[in-house]
């Protein structure tokens, strides 16, 4: 199996082959000034999701645990999908019951709550793939709009993933961190954001706390209001 054959690269990434066994490096597809990119497209695929729960970019937490399910399991797609949202289950959790999806789902969220396996969510993130510091860097201080690879993949992936005909009933757009949140907001789709295009095509977009555990303070000023 090529990447070419699970994605379109619009990041202009070399294509690679994915071995039976792999390390890290054998994931490198593109690297931009500091930021070097990984191939590890995590997230689910959901027949008909209702609610979209958007990252901003995989972390290093996220590659290597696709690389180690990768190496047990063999199916690369199913890897991507048990790596989507690592360890943070707990604090989206609470801030969807705060904000009341669980009602309008009509489902109960519990703390431990699968969203990778819930066919009522979609999970991604704007940038598609690990895009990580050389050495030890922080997805979350990462400002897609500052690159090429990852402005272009979340103007035509991020923007055709959500807007997947098929999606009928995704109406909820929830973004986390203030990252996420500025990429949206800027003008960079025909003069348009592409939270105005998704709002354009019948979307809700809501923005919520970054939800990794070196926010908790964040997490728990939102939950307090």
């Amino acid at each position: 199996m090529k990447s070419c054959d699970l994605c379109k690269m619009w990041c202009e990434g070399k294509d690679i082959i994915i071995k039976n066994k792999l390390i890290e490096e054998d994931l490198i597809i593109k690297q931009e000034r500091d930021r070097i990119l990984y191939f590890s497209i995590v997230g689910n695929k959901p027949k008909n999701p209702f609610v979209a729960l958007v990252g901003l970019c995989p972390g290093s937490t996220q590659l290597i645990t696709l690389i180690e399910n990768y190496n047990l399991n063999k199916d690369f797609e199913k890897a991507a999908e048990l790596s989507s949202f690592r360890k943070i289950t707990k604090n989206i959790a609470k801030m969807l019951r705060k904000i009341g999806i669980d009602q309008y789902l009509k489902i109960e969220i519990k703390d431990e709550f699968d969203f990778n396996n819930s066919p009522l969510f979609l999970t991604t993130s704007l940038v598609k793939c690990a895009a990580l510091k050389e050495g030890k860097g922080r997805s979350n201080e990462f400002q897609p709009l500052d690159y090429n690879f990852s402005a272009s993949c979340l103007k035509n992936r991020f923007l055709a993933d959500i807007l997947n005909k098929d999606y009928k009933n995704l109406k909820k757009i929830i973004i986390f961190g203030k990252q996420g949140a500025k990429a949206v907001s800027e003008r960079i789709v025909e003069d348009k954001s592409i939270k105005e295009v998704l709002e354009l095509n019948g979307k809700e977009v809501m923005f919520l706390p970054h939800p990794s555990g070196s926010n908790n303070g964040g997490v728990a000023k939102f939950l307090s209001k």
